[in-house]
């Protein structure tokens, strides 16, 4: 129990480092059409896979998790300085996504912050 009050609290203080809303951060199940899960240790997953690659221009890519799926993700920046995804979570709810959630780890383990990264 008390482990999963720890895995909550630094969920919840990640989301606050972010101005992210946990509440929001879920992945969809295709086969069962539920969401559940938890983006942050999937966010985890492709950081400690090395799965975070920079591009030219602000461009990041989250390359696909050998054996779960075999699509590479495209993360910039906009305009207004929110991180945008091509998955189809964040392009049909314009909700955090676990690949945005990935690139805010990688940013925090290089010491650089997401809101003034990469901007051009």
């Amino acid at each position: 129990m008390f482990e999963d009050w720890q895995r909550k609290k630094e969920a919840d203080d990640f989301c606050q480092l972010y101005g992210l809303d946990c509440d929001d951060i879920c992945r969809w199940d295709a086969i069962s059409k539920t969401l559940h899960g938890s983006q942050l240790d999937k966010a985890r997953k492709f950081n400690r896979m090395h799965l975070i690659s920079p591009g030219n221009n602000g461009v990041f890519f989250c390359l696909p998790i050998p054996g779960y799926n075999s699509t590479t993700y495209e993360m910039k920046k906009t305009e207004l300085g929110v991180w945008t995804c091509n998955c189809q979570h964040n392009v049909q709810t314009g909700m955090q996504c676990s690949h945005i959630l990935a690139l805010m780890l990688y940013f925090n383990n290089l010491g650089v912050s997401s809101q003034g990264a990469f901007t051009q």
